[in-house]
């Protein structure tokens, strides 16, 4: 299209006080004060040259509509060159003309807006997909990791229980959790074996009673109880005269202490008596602290004494 029918302007944008890039209506706002017409009986286009110098290039609507009329397979509509007065601006020496093109927004032929909403919606498709495929994907890792979480979960459920024996819940609703009571459990254990450790003594008779101490004492470490394993025992006291016999120690739990002591009661012959142990709970340690008494028959404790004797009394 011959540059003669076109209007043309260079505008100067920085008399704009917006830092920002101008729009069509500030644009043409500026163009309107170089036009013989008004700006709004044309079809105006914008390029910018530098950052604050737009060249403006407008048609005539009558004109416009005439050339689509006539020409309605049209796509772009261009000027041939540049006018005279324009083209010796220095700064448009490399002007490319085929970037003015006036066939837009209103005037955009119907193929290339076809085009360009086909575009359009393509992105917003694989915009959507990739949404999709992503959300798939941390759902499918989400679903892993709860999976994996429950596996593991499970595990640490049967660990407990192996080790703890199974609690039923229905039954006990007060019942803590697995966790609480493994810890509850280790801190028990952890204290029992931190208690300072007393001087264990041993309390024996003089003479000839001496020799029956003995014999006991090694009946005693004969017959202690020792099926369980899990058992921690801490000994405080073994105390063994001529008429009696003691035993004091420590243990994690009450359960502890009433299994030990009747454990311990079964090792005394008929010539011992085992009394009601004395079983009491520490709770600044979550301890519990057990005392067992054994008393001698005094008959049988008479006929040993008197047998010893008369071995002594015969021996040269």
């Amino acid at each position: 299209m011959k540059p003669e029918l076109l209007y043309w302007g260079l505008l100067d944008a920085s008399i704009l006080t917006t830092n920002r890039t101008p729009s069509f209506i500030q644009l043409d706002h500026l163009f309107d004060g170089l036009l013989p017409i008004a700006v709004e009986e044309l079809q105006t286009t914008y390029l910018k040259i530098d950052s604050h110098q737009y060249l403006a290039c407008g048609i005539e609507r009558i004109i416009l509509e005439k050339i689509l009329d006539e020409h309605s397979d049209v796509i772009t509509l261009m000027p041939e060159s540049l006018p005279q007065a324009i083209s010796k601006q220095t700064s448009l020496s490399t002007f490319d003309i085929q970037s003015i093109n006036l066939l837009i927004n209103n005037y955009e032929p119907r193929p290339v807006h076809t085009q360009r909403q086909r575009v359009t919606v393509n992105a917003v498709v694989a915009i959507l997909l990739s949404g999709i495929f992503l959300i798939l994907g941390l759902e499918r890792r989400r679903a892993q990791y709860q999976t994996a979480s429950g596996l593991s979960s499970q595990a640490q459920i049967t660990i407990y229980e192996a080790i703890l024996g199974q609690s039923d819940a229905a039954v006990n609703p007060n019942v803590q959790p697995p966790a609480v009571r493994f810890t509850g459990e280790l801190r028990k254990r952890r204290q029992t074996r931190l208690l300072p450790l007393p001087q264990t003594t041993f309390g024996f008779a003089s003479g000839q009673a001496s020799q029956l101490a003995d014999q006991t004492l090694g009946r005693l470490f004969t017959h202690w109880p020792n099926t369980r394993r899990d058992l921690h025992l801490q000994i405080e006291t073994i105390a063994i005269t001529e008429t009696a016999l003691t035993i004091v120690g420590l243990l994690p739990t009450l359960d502890d202490a009433q299994w030990f002591t009747s454990q311990i009661q079964a090792f005394a012959p008929t010539h011992w008596q085992a009394r009601q142990p004395n079983i009491v709970t520490n709770p600044r340690n979550d301890s519990v602290r057990f005392t067992q008494h054994f008393v001698r028959n005094t008959d049988q404790r008479t006929a040993i004494l008197d047998r010893e004797g008369r071995k002594g009394a015969a021996t040269p």
